[in-house]
């Protein structure tokens, strides 16, 4: 009999004492890396090789994992970039594997965009590698022969992992190597009709190719079960229907469903063939966007109690530096450092310092981009700024709060419904706490009359720099983990959403890259509700090595961000997230119940394990 018991993110918010402390027990660890990129400043493979193998025992290192973009070569030049020539091409690479399959270290190394052609075929290079495994063996690879894709089984004890690594299919339909369609369900955006053929329109075209089956609901004369896709775009696709549904449609066309690609399956397949068994995916692209985000975290986990006129009421303003200043005719133009997120129509404030105050007005944006505002202004200051010249703030942005007991993202969906796209509004991964993240790395959250009660209740104080990695969000402002165009939520606006298969609550853990500027850790729900602890390698460091120590016992993971450039791993510095308190850290916890293994006849009518009565 094997019983499962349904964990949700739940840390404690003590910082757990910055320790290095190896696996006891039958605590066991897996090793990767961000983008290595070896030959430029990055990862240094004998640096990484070296220690694995000299601590494989002392870390009872079960796998290791590479997120991609392995070598330095530049994507667009595939045999003449100078740094991948003098780097020896892909030999550092297969030497690696070499030394960890001598280790006899069982590894999943996927391709990033700097490991595949420019064109089609974008796995061409990739394809003709040939990496060794005397030691062990990959359980599946799609497709057959090649190594795209590659599932790897970790067995330690009682306790049954799984590591996917996923890039693509590399079929026609592909636009890249390392945005793998696994979309099965898009809400239509428009349809129309002409002689026996339908066209709908989508967000992106994953997951749908031609000669693939789709179904068509809550589209009215539009609806089809079971068609097949004819002719496809990078938005649309056609499908037979032979009456004439009376008339187009231009907004809110229903939803239209499909198997997926055959990467999609295969791996659908592998999740649920082996239901003893959790997984941890790898994929090159970021959930989202590149590097770190700053923000303001509470210091207090949900659930909150929300009572009207009480503590339901909040006051943001959002404030930009401004780097440039001029005027001409009427017209006041300001620069500020991205992205800032006033658009045209609303109202802003501008304070010029010192000889620049002519400036400062109280106004409406005339226009906007995401680094330059323009507001009328009569008066001309008679000068011009080239840096350090002030700064804008958005007019305030009034948040009411739903009135019960509500959970940390119900409390976040009303702010971010209300914030739009001025902030990422976010959960803190460890604390478990609101986070209203910056869209400006420079950026200011004032939190207008933090006396009020509505900021106690979320631990949220005078503005406080932290940084976390950017988190999943809607181009929309909305708190979801992907666009709401893609109702399973596989892909979001910029990036793939791991949680993909089903989506699937043994999807626990998800290792991503991809211009990622400096290691993050963050963790985020997917549609089933499962927390999915999603952390991103970082492009730097000649020897950082992240740590998943697995802990069966404890029912958790610890996470470590080290430097092993000595042949000693050491945590690094600052770390890899901010604490509310902005304390950067380089540990994280994460509670973890893995699938037991239990024999019925040692079991009476019911058991208790970690306080969860099974039966």
């Amino acid at each position: 009999m094997r019983n499962r018991l349904v964990c949700f993110l739940l840390v404690s918010s003590a910082a757990f004492g910055q320790t290095l402390k190896p696996p006891v027990g039958d605590e066991f660890t897996i090793a990767w890396v961000g983008d290595p990129h070896y030959g430029s400043p990055w990862i240094n493979f004998p640096n990484v090789s070296n220690w694995l193998a000299a601590h494989k025992t002392d870390w009872n290192i079960k796998a290791f994992v590479s997120v991609g973009d392995n070598m330095c070569r530049a994507q667009a030049d595939q045999t003449a970039d100078a740094c991948f020539v003098a780097s020896g091409g892909y030999t550092p690479l297969i030497a690696f594997a070499t030394a960890l399959d001598n280790a006899a270290i069982p590894y999943v190394i996927v391709n990033g965009n700097h490991d595949c052609n420019f064109a089609p075929p974008f796995h061409g290079v990739w394809d003709a590698l040939s990496f060794p495994r005397t030691h062990f063996a990959w359980a599946s690879v799609f497709p057959a022969g090649k190594f795209r894709n590659q599932y790897l089984k970790v067995d330690s004890g009682s306790v049954h992992l799984g590591i996917l690594g996923i890039t693509s299919d590399d079929v026609p339909g592909d636009t890249d190597c390392i945005n793998p369609d696994l979309t099965t369900t898009y809400k239509i955006s428009a349809a129309s009709w002409s002689a026996g053929v339908a066209t709908v329109t989508i967000p992106r075209l994953f997951g749908f190719l031609t000669g693939s089956t789709a179904t068509i609901t809550g589209a009215g004369a539009y609806n089809a079960s079971g068609v097949v896709v004819g002719t496809t775009t990078a938005t649309a696709f056609s499908y037979p229907l032979a009456s004439n549904p009376g008339g187009s449609c231009a907004s809110n066309c229903g939803t239209v469903t499909t198997p997926g690609t055959a990467v999609r399956q295969w791996a659908q397949g592998i999740v649920n063939a082996d239901p003893v068994r959790q997984f941890l995916t790898v994929m090159h692209q970021t959930p989202s966007a590149a590097g770190q985000q700053a923000g303001l975290s509470g210091t207090v986990a949900g659930p909150y109690v929300i009572q009207a006129g009480v503590n339901d009421a909040m006051s943001i303003t959002f404030r930009y530096p401004v780097n440039t200043m001029s005027w001409s005719g009427g017209t006041a133009s300001i620069g500020v450092t991205a992205y800032q997120e006033i658009a045209a129509g609303q109202p802003l404030t501008v304070l010029g310092t010192g000889s620049f105050s002519g400036y400062s007005a109280t106004a409406t944006a005339l226009t906007s981009s995401t680094t330059n505002l323009t507001y009328a202004l009569a008066s001309d200051p008679g000068v011009t700024c080239a840096s350090a010249c002030g700064a804008v703030s958005s007019a305030p942005v009034l948040i009411t709060l739903t009135p019960g007991t509500r959970t940390v993202e119900q409390v976040a969906a009303d702010i971010a419904s209300a914030v739009g796209l001025f902030s990422r509004v976010q959960i803190h991964p460890t604390a478990l706490s609101i986070r209203i993240g910056a869209t400006s790395s420079v950026g200011t959250i004032i939190l207008n009359s933090v006396a009020n009660s509505a900021y106690g209740t979320l631990g949220l104080s005078v503005y406080r720099f932290d940084d976390i990695g950017h988190v999943s969000w809607s181009q929309y402002g909305a708190y979801s983990p992907c666009q709401f165009e893609i109702p399973d939520c596989s892909r979001d606006g910029l990036g793939m959403w791991n949680g993909f298969i089903n989506p699937n609550p043994r999807i626990l853990w998800t290792l991503n890259g991809h211009d990622q500027v400096t290691t993050s850790l963050w963790a985020q729900k997917n549609g089933a509700g499962s927390t999915v602890v999603m952390p991103m390698g970082g492009e730097t460091g000649t020897g950082n090595v992240l740590l998943i120590k697995f802990q069966p016992s404890l029912h958790q993971t610890t996470w470590y961000y080290t430097d092993v450039t000595s042949g000693t791993a050491v945590l690094n510095s600052p770390g890899w997230y901010m604490n509310p308190a902005g304390i950067w850290q380089s540990i994280a916890v994460f509670p973890w119940t893995p699938l037991l293994s239990v024999r019925a006849s040692v079991v009476p009518e019911a058991a208790v394990i970690r306080g969860a009565k099974v039966r």
